[in-house]
């Protein structure tokens, strides 16, 4: 079993990569991934708007100080 719980926000699935969940299930609604490896940072997906997206950079900033200016490639 997982040892995080399907909530909304950013969950750190191991060794620098991160899954950032969105469960509310309604229209619009995504999930993301970031993998950080040292001064390299990979963003998989952005979310459905501009408010989402910039709720999910703050938070992944605020956890592993990797910032929209950091990430180098999005997928």
């Amino acid at each position: 079993m997982a040892k995080w719980k399907f909530s909304k926000g950013l969950h750190e699935i191991g060794n620098g990569h991160y899954a950032y969940l969105q469960p509310s299930g309604t229209w619009g609604y995504s999930n993301a991934g970031l993998v950080v490896d040292g001064d390299q940072s990979l963003l998989v997906d952005t979310l459905f708007d501009e408010r989402l997206t910039a709720e999910m950079l703050a938070e992944m900033k605020r956890a592993t100080g990797v910032g929209a200016d950091d990430i180098g490639t999005v997928v």
